[in-house]
């Protein structure tokens, strides 16, 4: 996947919390229970008020790519 300068996901931080998560589910997609390799947020940043919920581990979840599609 490629992202665009200023992209959250390009960012050191988003990519510590990302593992953060990933860790804390154990690799396990929340949705369907499959191998998880990214992650997904529960309150989309885009419907938020505080663009700090890019980086918020509670509002993030282990998701694997066909259920983060």
């Amino acid at each position: 996947m490629a992202t665009r300068r200023g992209d959250p996901r390009s960012q050191r931080k988003y990519k510590a919390v990302r593992l953060q998560v990933l860790s804390r589910d154990n690799h396990t997609c929340f949705y369907c229970n499959a191998e998880a390799d990214t992650v997904d947020h529960i309150v989309p940043v885009s419907k938020s008020d505080d663009k700090s919920e890019a980086y918020n581990p509670n509002n993030l979840v282990a998701c694997c790519k066909r259920c983060n599609s």
